[in-house]
């Protein structure tokens, strides 16, 4: 915990001496992020007796550990407590990861080294000190590897049981890591008796799901509807996420953009609108963010019109609405009809049109996005002390460890090891190809807790690569003769 809480000390303090960033830094000394508004406020609104008068956009999982922070402490206090029980709940994580690698009989050098990679190197610190949901998922998905290896030779069950309680908040928390628990499963499948094999994993995943369950089904009477469980876009939303904007993203995601830059487009073009200022300059910008040569003329000039029909509709139609001038636009509206249907038939003539770019090269870059960097987020790598030699030298070791541990998943499938990892790289990789091709667009936290799996799976990979080197040694010997 020492290293952890002091590196993002050092960091916070950087931060501070800059001029240009330190409005990252918040009055409690955490870091600020444009997520934090929708996991915080819920809980805010909760505690100043404000019922919400319409669904949740967040899962309340990390609404719950945020809660915890306000009990204790008042704002602004609340949030640096936040961050001291995130770094206490990952110190307690590795500590349990070395109490399971115990259980699993690897030596005690082994096991101090792996609990101390991952107390002692950054790269494994960057977002303790955010109010988001990376603060803590990396740690629980850390801690439930921990608990089925722990499981091994557990009669009760009591790890087992630990286990999927903490499958069930981190499901709260993040419901696409829902596949973290997947080793869990196969333990409880290896346990049972012959007759009950599927009955205690179902038991398993409904404990695991029954929390999610009961608040999306919340959430949908108070839409007076089904919604997803990350409900972004909502066609009574009074700002920039309509369905015209999810629109747009998909229309742009076929091409690869990053999320930050189609905001870096989208946002200052709604924002001028809103305040009655419509050009062809954003129009424009949105059109260049596809490859060069990609589109026609004709497609480009359709994608700049429509671009301004959406401005235009947002100036004259959702900013009266917005401001209270006009009574709230509820539901698709069909001016809003016409760009959506426009945009769609963009889109899939694009995705034909370019289907290998779309379907394999994008991928393959978001990808490499995800994977191919040293994971030293933190503003001190990234700027006072780049450039220098030793953190140059230290860079290229993590970039290099870290895109070790994710081909590792790829390993555990081909050496086959021990079906729990193989069941949990299955997983993680099933994850990642959605990260790549689904959503795209992503941010490398969203792969944290896989790096952290990697690391908890790193040492069973060793053992079965050491047992197959003696294996294929004692044969070379044996043919070899005397």
């Amino acid at each position: 915990m020492a290293f952890s809480w002091g590196w993002n000390e050092l960091n916070i303090h950087m931060l501070r001496e800059d001029p240009v960033h330190s409005v990252r830094v918040s009055a409690a000394g955490t870091l600020v992020s444009a997520d934090d508004y929708s996991y915080l406020h819920p809980v805010e609104q909760w505690i100043a007796g404000m019922p919400s008068s319409g669904p949740v956009l967040r899962t309340p999982g990390y609404g719950i550990w945020y809660a915890l922070s306000r009990a204790l402490a008042p704002l602004p206090k609340a949030l640096k407590v936040v961050a001291l029980l995130q770094c206490a709940l990952f110190a307690a994580s590795v500590a349990l990861f070395h109490h399971a690698l115990a259980v699993q009989g690897f030596a005690g050098l082994g096991r101090w080294a792996w609990a101390l990679l991952l107390a002692v190197v950054p790269m494994f610190h960057g977002f303790l000190f955010h109010t988001l949901t990376e603060g803590i998922t990396p740690s629980l998905a850390l801690a439930i590897w921990a608990c089925t290896l722990c499981a091994h030779g557990d009669r009760g069950g009591r790890w087992t049981v630990i286990g999927a309680m903490l499958w069930a908040f981190l499901v709260l928390t993040r419901p696409v890591l829902i596949w973290v628990g997947l080793p869990l499963l196969v333990v409880t499948w290896q346990r049972a008796a012959p007759g009950r094999r599927w009955r205690l994993p179902a038991m398993l995943v409904l404990l695991a799901c029954l929390p999610t369950a009961v608040f999306w089904v919340h959430n949908a009477v108070m839409n007076q509807g089904p919604i997803s469980l990350h409900p972004v876009y909502s066609e009574d939303a009074q700002g920039l996420f309509r369905p015209t904007h999810k629109a747009f993203w998909e229309l742009a995601k076929s091409w690869g953009i990053r999320g930050h830059e189609f905001h870096q487009v989208m946002v200052p073009a709604f924002d001028d609108a809103m305040a009655g200022r419509v050009d062809t300059a954003r129009a424009e910008a949105f059109v260049r963010t596809a490859p060069a040569g990609h589109l026609t003329k004709a497609q480009a000039a359709l994608i700049g019109t429509t671009f301004m029909q959406w401005q235009r509709f947002t100036r004259l139609r959702l900013a009266p609405a917005a401001a209270g001038m006009a009574p709230p636009l509820l539901g698709v509206q069909p001016e809003e009809r016409a760009i959506i249907e426009r945009l769609d038939g963009i889109t899939a003539h694009y995705r034909r049109d370019h289907a290998f770019h779309y379907h394999v090269v994008v991928p393959f870059q978001v990808l490499w996005v995800l994977v191919g960097h040293s994971n030293l987020s933190m503003f001190v790598f990234q700027h006072p002390w780049r450039g220098n030699p030793l953190m140059e030298a230290f860079r290229w070791a993590c970039a290099i460890l870290h895109l070790a541990l994710f081909c590792s998943l790829l390993v555990h499938l081909g050496l086959r090891t021990d079906v729990r990892c193989r069941a949990l790289a299955f997983g993680a990789l099933l994850y990642l190809g959605y990260l790549a091709y689904v959503q795209r667009g992503v941010e490398e936290r969203y792969t944290l807790p896989v790096l952290f799996l990697a690391v908890g799976m790193a040492p069973m990979l060793m053992r079965t690569a050491r047992s197959h080197w003696h294996a294929f040694r004692s044969r070379e010997q044996a043919l070899s003769g005397p």
